[in-house]
């Protein structure tokens, strides 16, 4: 699929396009349980901002569910990209490759905690003495970008977009170097979280942007049904505690999880395959031939 070391952007796009038309129909029900474990999340959410303490572990064994659905979907699909093994009825799978999937996302997501940690802190230091040196007090803007911005004067906001800006652009580009690691450690039989960086040399502008030339527009599609949704449900979902009104929730905990298991449903069946066959597509022909795949 490679020619020369390089990613042909439009045919890995199509292939995950190509990937979704067959699949859809067979995943069906395993996008509901994913979907049905966000909603659960986002009810659960709102339910601890209303009631504190009491509600904690609830919101974390939803968020535990979320990422297990997730793993277990994803690997499903996997399977069937690589091996052409046929999804079950629920579209989920619990073997060994889900969780050689699971530990490889716990890896990277620990990295990425140990690599952005850092950088937050500085910026944060940047930001305290930039603010102090305007003498405003930090904890007086608080957590809100707009106040931030706005304390900070045009010259400070315009630092702070270009910061940001290029945090992006890093964290986007760490993800597409490291976009083969899921479907290497299902096509490899083997947890691959960091082994395929040298595959990925020099392609990884490319890699993200034959999955976002497909992501992007399906995302924006399920992202203006589920605002319609929203709409006609009066129940904004941004921020669970905007749900809340002299601490009284103003929608039923039912109705956010249907709302939210909804979108979920949406995002998980459209753009979680589509992002599966472009990266399984990509893994296939980056991947060097001398090495041996596993099978079983």
């Amino acid at each position: 699929m490679a020619a020369d070391g390089k990613v042909p952007v439009v045919r890995a796009a199509k292939a995950g396009l190509a990937f979704l038309r067959e699949t859809w129909r067979r995943c069906l029900l395993g996008a509901a349980v994913c979907g049905a474990a966000a909603g659960w999340a986002t009810a659960a959410q709102a339910l601890y901002a209303r009631d504190g303490g009491p509600q904690f572990l609830h919101t974390v064994l939803a968020l535990v569910a979320v990422l297990l659905t997730s793993i277990f979907f994803q690997t499903a699909a996997l399977r069937h990209a690589l091996r052409d093994v046929t999804p079950g009825p629920l579209a989920l799978e619990t073997g060994p490759d889900a969780f050689r999937l699971l530990g490889v996302s716990v890896q990277v997501g620990f990295f990425l905690v140990l690599l952005m940690a850092p950088l937050v802190l500085a910026l944060s230091v940047i930001l305290g003495v930039m603010l102090a040196g305007r003498g405003i007090d930090p904890n007086a803007v608080g957590q809100d970008p707009a106040a931030l911005v706005a304390a900070l004067g045009p010259g400070g906001g315009a630092i702070l977009t270009i910061v940001g800006l290029l945090a992006l652009a890093g964290v986007l580009w760490f993800y597409a170097r490291l976009a083969l690691a899921a479907p290497a450690t299902i096509g490899e039989g083997r947890m691959m979280a960091f082994r395929t960086w040298r595959w990925t040399r020099g392609n990884g502008w490319l890699i993200l942007g034959a999955i976002v030339l497909v992501t992007f527009p399906l995302s924006v599609a399920t992202g203006i049904v589920s605002a319609l949704v929203q709409g006609l449900t009066q129940t904004p979902l941004s921020d669970p505690a905007a749900l809340l009104s002299d601490g009284e929730l103003l929608r039923s905990p039912f109705l956010i999880a249907e709302v939210v298991g909804f979108q979920g449903f949406l995002n998980t069946l459209v753009v979680g395959l589509s992002s599966v066959g472009v990266t399984a597509c990509l893994y296939t022909g980056l991947r060097p031939q001398e090495e041996t795949i596993a099978v079983a």
